[in-house]
């Protein structure tokens, strides 16, 4: 993986004896430092990715990132449509619910699957109907969750939509990922 190449030797060399060598620098003469914002940020990509990756993919937690940032797109657009459009709350809430949804599919696009993304009107539009009609399974599996949970075992409501949420987020996840951006990375 580039400049990073030293952690993957340290990290995947179990048991290895490291030791490590002095060097000093002498002042920079020709050219600019390689050494960037992103390269630092890949830097602690990889170190993530190393400790926990195998536990918790990276890709999960972007996609969860994505999702907590519609919550609050939602509400942003829920506000909007009822304050600034004067919409009754039903026909606000539909309109929040399809603002952030967009949302989270283009930021999903843009940042989860960057190595998958989708380009070109004709493959948005499909990979977004795709995402909607999936994102529509984990509503439904959100709601029977929640309701069951509620109804049959007598969990508290909250409770049992954040287990409801939680299924439903890996349905998405999963199915998205080999779905919506099932091709491979070139």
């Amino acid at each position: 993986r580039g400049f990073k190449i030293l952690l993957e030797i340290l990290a995947r060399s179990r048991g290895a004896a490291i030791a490590e060598v002095g060097y000093t620098f002498r002042p920079r003469q020709h050219g600019e430092s390689k050494l960037t914002a992103s390269i630092a940020l890949a830097y602690l990509v990889a170190l993530y990715d190393l400790k926990f990756g195998r536990f918790v993919p990276l890709r999960f937690v972007k996609y969860a990132l994505v999702g907590l940032s519609g919550i609050f797109i939602n509400a942003l657009a829920f506000w909007l449509a009822r304050n600034s459009l004067e919409l009754r709350d039903s026909r606000a809430l539909v309109l929040a619910i399809l603002v952030s949804i967009a949302s989270n599919f283009f930021l999903n696009n843009f940042f989860t699957f960057s190595d998958r993304r989708l380009a070109g009107f004709r493959n948005l539009l499909w990979g977004y109907l795709k995402y909607n009609f999936i994102c529509l399974g984990g509503a439904f599996i959100n709601y029977a969750i929640t309701m069951n949970l509620r109804n049959d075992f007598a969990l508290n409501i909250d409770a049992a939509n954040l287990v409801g949420v939680g299924v439903a987020t890996f349905w998405n996840y999963f199915i998205n990922l080999n779905l919506t951006w099932g091709q491979k990375s070139a």
